[in-house]
């Protein structure tokens, strides 16, 4: 005949008869508290470092392209009236200018990202994302610096000298390498329980 369900011995009691106290008698061990989770601190600031780099490339544009016209339109002479109207700064001459100036320096801003992406890839591989993407954030604040030192001494350098400025992208890779660790630094943070997954509809 099975035994009942009250005749069964508790799960805390061992087999054998023991020599001291039961475990049953001893008070359980306080669980120690988690560390709190650091997506709630990291994942925010990563949010809001490429929000700002992007943002504020691209809200620099509009301005730093009609400083630029201005300074082509003093180049090839137009006088102070002129400049205040805008009539001098439409001529072909200038936007031509324009347009190869930007051109240029469009292409050599992607030239770091494309030559550098593997090496500071095998590189954040082994000392970690967070310093590639400090080191990218700051290569990419010295070329903003270069590039307004160059518009503001325009009567000593060429307007065209800002086609060197993207040789600042050298330290860290340019704006693809800090978009790339900090997009590698949310997957390494969220497991894979927690991120978004497309369901098949039938």
């Amino acid at each position: 005949m099975a035994p009942q369900l009250s005749e069964l011995p508790p799960e805390c009691e061992p087999l054998l008869p023991p020599s001291g106290p039961s475990d049953c008698d001893q008070p359980t061990a306080r669980v120690p508290r988690l560390r709190a989770d650091p997506q709630r601190f990291l994942l925010p600031l990563i949010f809001a470092s490429v929000v700002a780099a992007d943002f504020g490339n691209y809200l620099s544009y509009a301005p730093q392209i009609a400083i630029f016209e201005s300074i082509i339109c003093r180049r090839f002479g137009a006088d102070s009236h002129a400049l205040e109207v805008g009539a001098g700064c439409k001529s072909p001459e200038v936007q031509a200018e324009l347009a190869l100036v930007n051109g240029w320096k469009d292409m050599f801003d992607h030239l770091p990202g494309i030559l550098l992406a593997l090496p500071y890839g095998f590189l954040a591989d082994r000392v970690g994302r967070k310093p590639i993407l400090l080191l990218s954030l700051t290569g990419l604040l010295m070329e903003e610096l270069a590039i307004r030192v160059v518009c503001w001494c325009n009567t000593v350098l060429p307007l065209r000298t800002v086609w060197v400025t993207p040789i600042f992208q050298l330290v860290g890779g340019g704006p693809q390498i800090s978009t790339a660790m900090a997009y590698a630094m949310i997957t390494d943070l969220v497991p894979v329980s927690k991120r978004f997954a497309i369901q098949q509809r039938d």
